[in-house]
């Protein structure tokens, strides 16, 4: 896309192709098929930028199915044990390093995790450990179960538990089908850990927790939650795994790092690390160009390596090429090797336009560290790091590496909430809930400056998915329903 009309054009489109499918929701045979293309429906609105973050409609039909799933507890909730409900919870990005954090701060309560799309033999051991230490549990629920029956089995589970706290992919119909169970009664908190997304579980949610004060008011204005739902709950530990502290020593880092990938040894380093798409080239704004002019313009001999990125894409490919293997894309990492070469770096810098964790790791290793704000979510946790042009970007990256990255070099964990703050806010965010009820919200359609950029950094990862405009026209029910569940993994 090279112009904004053409963005906006294609965001109006996902918006039209997706309310066509809806329509096709009182035609599906039975609730378990329901359950299915509401869920594929939310796959697409979630990963496809439309505007739209939350939807009262599907949620009231998944409501209404709910509501009739057998469930009849043998016994009351136990004080003090909390479930954590996720989808999945892999060892890579920030989502269950937030779950594992907050099992390790919550110490008064005995927590359990529950996973309704998870192989029990792919869970972290970060994971494993934090639950074991609470002496709580784990529960993979059967993954060839349909939603209807996932729910029935994740009731089961929770009648044990004072509170559920909510994890879930976008996506994820299970838990709204579960606590919409007239008979469930304990408080849902759910944690907005993707503001930036479309997002089931706000119909069950008697707190909506946000990461920042920016994804409060997005949570009122967007998702149309009442004020009073929508509350601040920070990240705990704000990006760093708690159980690890510092997994490797600075010197040792930058000596194992310069071996490895065969650098000079009075080089400067340079790291940013984020999913592949947080780099994708948007309209004014361009990664690979930013590297390419960071290392022209560093008189002496710099090389940036970014952890995550695909290096098997042709655009870094061709900026290892145009740097002569100065910049590259190392592809995933451990997250011991990753945080080894964050130590080991000079600067490091946060993925851009859409923000990663990594800068809390850079601090803890005294790392300077920059970072670029274009909308201003969480601005105020980066101090001088942050730049709202990416000229300004360059010329903060260029200042530390000349020597001057001593006032770069930590912001973050000044703002960070100590965890004995974060248990004060915690507690009286549980106090304010006794018991459950659904939840009315009106959302509203917003495309503005967030959402043309959100487009063109996530449209582009989608892997071919734009075959879903051809479905559409393919002019017959029952394949729309099947084609588009093909494109978007659930068949």
């Amino acid at each position: 896309m090279q112009k904004l009309s053409q963005v906006r054009t294609r965001i109006d489109k996902n918006y039209y192709y997706i309310k066509c499918l809806e329509k096709l929701i009182p035609f599906q045979k039975n609730d378990p098929d329901k359950v299915k293309l509401i869920t594929l429906i939310g796959r697409i609105y979630a990963g496809c930028v439309t505007g739209v973050y939350s939807s009262d409609v599907l949620e009231a039909e998944l409501v209404r199915i709910g509501k009739d799933i057998p469930f009849r507890p043998a016994g009351g909730p136990v004080k003090g044990r909390t479930l954590h409900v996720m989808t999945q919870g892999f060892a890579i990005g920030g989502h269950p390093v937030i779950v594992s954090n907050w099992i390790r701060w919550d110490k008064d309560a005995r927590s359990s995790i529950a996973f309704t799309d998870m192989p029990a033999a792919k869970v972290p051991d970060f994971l494993k450990e934090s639950v074991r230490e609470s002496g709580g549990e784990l529960f993979c629920i059967n993954r060839r179960k349909d939603d209807i029956s996932k729910a029935k089995e994740l009731l089961e589970i929770s009648a044990p538990y004072e509170r559920v706290i909510l994890h879930t992919h976008m996506y994820d119909t299970v838990p709204v089908l579960a606590y919409s169970n007239p008979d469930w009664n304990c408080p849902v908190y759910l944690y907005n850990h993707a503001d930036f997304r479309f997002s089931f579980g706000f119909s069950v949610a008697d707190r909506v927790l946000n990461m920042c004060p920016y994804d409060v008011k997005k949570t009122i204005s967007y998702r149309g939650i009442q004020p009073g739902n929508s509350v601040w709950m920070q990240f705990p530990g704000n990006g760093q795994l708690l159980e690890s502290e510092k997994v490797c020593e600075k010197e040792n880092a930058r000596k194992t790092v310069e071996t490895l990938y065969g650098m000079e040894k009075d080089a400067k380093l340079i790291v940013s690390m984020g999913a592949d798409f947080k780099y994708e080239s948007i309209i004014g704004y361009d990664f690979g160009m930013f590297v390419r002019n960071v290392l022209e313009a560093y008189e002496g001999t710099a090389y940036f390596y970014v952890i995550g990125a695909d290096r098997a894409k042709e655009n870094w490919k061709k900026l290892e090429a145009d740097t002569k293997g100065r910049a590259r894309a190392l592809g995933y990492l451990p997250r011991e090797k990753a945080e080894e070469l964050i130590a080991a770096a000079d600067l490091y810098v946060v993925s851009f336009p859409m923000k990663a964790s990594g800068a809390t790791t850079a601090e803890l290793y005294h790392v300077p560290y920059v970072s670029l704000h274009l909308l201003g979510r969480g601005i105020e946790n980066y101090g001088v790091s942050a730049a709202r042009t990416i000229p300004e970007l360059t010329e903060k990256a260029l200042e530390a590496l000349r020597g001057n990255g001593e006032k770069y070099c930590g912001h973050i964990v000044g703002n960070t909430w100590s965890e004995a703050k974060w248990l004060r806010v915690w507690k009286t965010v549980r106090e304010r809930e006794n018991g459950h009820r659904i939840q009315k919200f009106s959302p509203h359609r917003f495309v503005k400056r967030q959402e043309y950029i959100n487009c063109q950094l996530m449209q582009d990862q989608i892997n071919g998915r734009d075959q879903y405009e051809a479905v559409f026209t393919s002019g017959y029910t029952g394949s729309i329903i099947q084609g588009l569940s093909k494109i978007w993994g659930m068949e």
